[in-house]
């Protein structure tokens, strides 16, 4: 196959859309994916026995591991999902990871809501089963807020999976955290192709309700952000934030969904957001940095 890039047109940004910050945002959930690859190489230890070795951008200091824990059939699966990041200049990060593993996928899979309680009121219904991790995780994110310092700058960030637990915690910290937000511009949350989250009011919430702007980086190739599907009989979901879109077409569903190789691509090449590899080295890589090819599976369901 070839690796000339056929023509795509470059990407169009919104207003307040900044392309230097998604990118740092876009850089720091690769880092997220590498903090999950030394989980796996190092056995996918306990908590307190993964050494995290941050490979990430030059300029930040890095948290430990946010765990979560996730839950099938009664089975708790605790995983590393990501970190928070902070530059010493009033800059911080939340930033999370996306689906990884067997279990990650179930409960992608599940389409049945509960209520967002983690504000007073006015936050509809969200997805249960990325509501039920991003529950075992707020703790130890909102203790690591409150122990770096002085934030004037407070970023959210994703990809897959990763940008649905951004969502939940976007009006969260906002509401819950030692850093609430200021004007508009102090809270932002980049997230990249991101499924549908919750329902009209989890999505009135959002854009209405918390001074912080969501742009919603999505390729139209990809089938992720199509997922929970609008109207399932009774239950609506309805996306978040404003669709920053490009169109790249890789020929697997996996490289149109790859966070190295289709979006942080298209975020450093905007006006050539398609790429120029094949799709066997689109494969290749993504079994290493993204995990929608292989999914790893956690050793007590191997038994």
């Amino acid at each position: 196959m070839s690796t000339t890039p056929s023509q795509s047109l470059p990407m169009y940004f919104p207003p307040d859309f900044v392309l230097d910050e998604a990118g740092v945002c876009a850089s720091l959930v690769l880092t997220a994916y590498d903090q999950f690859n030394q989980w796996v190489q190092q056995g996918s230890p306990s908590q307190s026995g993964f050494s995290w070795t941050p490979n990430g951008l030059n300029g930040f200091t890095y948290s430990a591991p946010l765990w979560g824990t996730v839950t099938v059939l009664w089975e708790k699966y605790p995983e590393p999902f990501g970190f928070v990041a902070w530059d010493g200049t009033g800059n911080a990060l939340v930033v999370f990871r996306g689906t990884m593993t067997s279990v990650d996928a179930v409960i992608d899979a599940e389409v049945d809501q509960t209520a967002y309680t983690l504000v007073a009121t006015g936050f509809g219904n969200v997805q249960v089963g990325w509501y039920n991790v991003y529950a075992t995780l707020r703790e130890a994110l909102l203790t690591q807020l409150k122990a770096i310092g002085p934030v004037t700058r407070l970023f959210f960030t994703g990809h897959s999976m990763g940008a649905a637990l951004s969502s939940l915690a976007v009006p969260d910290v906002a509401t819950n955290s030692a850093i609430p937000p200021g004007s508009r511009r102090s809270y932002v949350h980049y997230n990249f192709a991101s499924p549908r989250v919750g329902d009209p009011g989890f999505a009135y919430g959002m854009n209405w309700s918390v001074a912080a702007p969501t742009f919603r980086v999505v390729n139209t190739e990809d089938v992720v952000p199509d997922v929970p599907p609008p109207l399932l009989g009774s239950t609506v979901y309805q996306h978040v934030g404003t669709p920053v879109d490009f169109t790249a077409e890789y020929l697997t569903t996996d490289g149109n969904h790859s966070m190295a190789n289709c979006y942080w691509y298209a975020i450093n090449n905007t006006d050539q957001p398609q790429g120029p590899a094949s799709a066997s080295l689109f494969l290749e890589r993504q079994v290493r940095i993204d995990g929608g090819v292989t999914l790893y599976t956690p050793r007590a369901l191997e038994k």
